[in-house]
């Protein structure tokens, strides 16, 4: 029996939207309060005031920290928001023979080492296009370059040691899992007339990459995978989901696929115009 991991249940997006909240309004807080003010609540003895002057002192250390709870929590946020259509795929995996659970890999870097290498990338394939006709590129294009074009030797050399790690703890997840399903998009198709979500569920995304995140993520870890239709929201809008095999297992990725196929004939249903 083949053993299959789906990412975690829905139930966390409230409390992390929150948390997302926390870590914005922390930043806010501390920067804007007044450092005399502080100094004279510490020397009454007030100890959340010395704790306090500590930020105040070393803001970039606070501000990293901050910086990071805010990417983690979006993160996670923004992953589980497709995590409702899977779930109900549940049932259709296991007629088909699948032993299911809740789990999800250790993706830590992932989203740092994906923008890096791509930023790296597009600088070199369109580094001579933006010199000579930046007039005629997209702004998400030119952002891009830019991006790739400020990198230094050390962050691409991290990139590819994160690829690496990731690459390592996936293989070591597939240990125990077969297969690994995920949405392959935090969203549903969007309004034709927005460039790209500005935010999901709440969760502000930093660029135009980010929404798709739950679909990179997957790709940086370079195990194979497919991108199956699943199924339509009450709206009609399609969703997907992503089949996730062991490294080189690109058949076995392709048969459970197949199978999924055949038993929900999904990829020949049309929702109503």
């Amino acid at each position: 029996m083949e053993t299959v991991g789906i990412l975690p249940d829905v139930g966390l997006i409230g409390l992390l939207i929150l948390c997302n909240a926390f870590f914005a309004g922390a930043e806010i807080a501390v920067l804007s309060v007044s450092r005399s003010r502080i100094e004279q609540l510490a020397e009454e003895g007030r100890r959340s005031a010395r704790a306090l002057l500590r930020l105040k002192r070393e803001p970039d250390r606070f501000l990293a920290t901050v910086q990071v709870g805010v990417t983690v929590v979006g993160t996670l946020a923004s992953a589980v928001g497709g995590v409702a259509a899977i779930e109900r795929l549940r049932p259709v995996f296991e007629a088909l023979g699948c032993s299911t659970d809740e789990a999800f890999p250790d993706l830590r870097g992932a989203r740092e080492a994906f923008l890096t290498l791509r930023a790296r990338t597009y600088a070199a394939m369109l580094g001579p296009l933006l010199a000579e006709h930046r007039d005629r590129l997209k702004a998400t294009v030119v952002w891009n370059v830019e991006q790739g074009l400020a990198l230094t030797p050390e962050r691409i050399a991290r990139a590819w040691t994160l690829r690496t790690e990731l690459f390592h703890r996936m293989r070591r997840f597939l240990e125990r899992y077969e297969f690994f399903l995920c949405p392959v998009s935090q969203l549903p198709p969007y309004d034709v007339a927005v460039e790209w979500p500005r935010s999901i569920a709440g969760v502000a995304m930093d660029n135009y990459l980010d929404w798709m995140k739950s679909c990179y993520y997957v790709t940086v870890t370079s195990h194979p995978a497919a991108s199956m239709p699943a199924g339509f929201t009450p709206e009609g809008l399609p969703v997907g989901v992503q089949i996730v095999g062991r490294y080189r297992d690109d058949f076995g990725v392709l048969q459970l696929a197949h199978a999924f196929e055949s038993a929900t004939g999904v990829a020949k249903q049309r929702p109503p115009l």
